[in-house]
């Protein structure tokens, strides 16, 4: 697990985040816009759903800060919120 956390860097976390969360979210609105509740779409659900709860999982996986390790999920202003380090979001090394 420890070399899959250092492949995956919260930087590239957060780019697989946003095009998971994104696919689900447009698997949602396909289910709604369409009204097909009930046909083949309703799959489209059951996958937006179970992609949202993988997203969920590799978000505390992988967005960690690097220095201390800590699980919080807001890195919002690039730093760590219990050490302080600054994560850069732009570097993928």
């Amino acid at each position: 697990m420890r070399k899959l956390r250092e492949r995956i860097t919260p930087a590239r976390w957060r780019k697989l985040h946003f095009g998971i969360l994104g696919t689900g979210a447009l698997l949602v609105l396909l289910y709604l816009g369409m009204g097909l509740w009930g046909s083949v779409w309703g799959g489209a659900l059951i996958l937006a759903a179970v992609l949202l709860l993988l997203d969920g999982a590799g978000h505390m996986l992988f967005f960690r800060c690097p220095a201390c390790g800590s699980s919080r999920l807001e890195f919002w202003s690039g730093r760590c919120p219990d050490c302080g380090e600054y994560i850069d979001f732009s570097r993928e090394d």
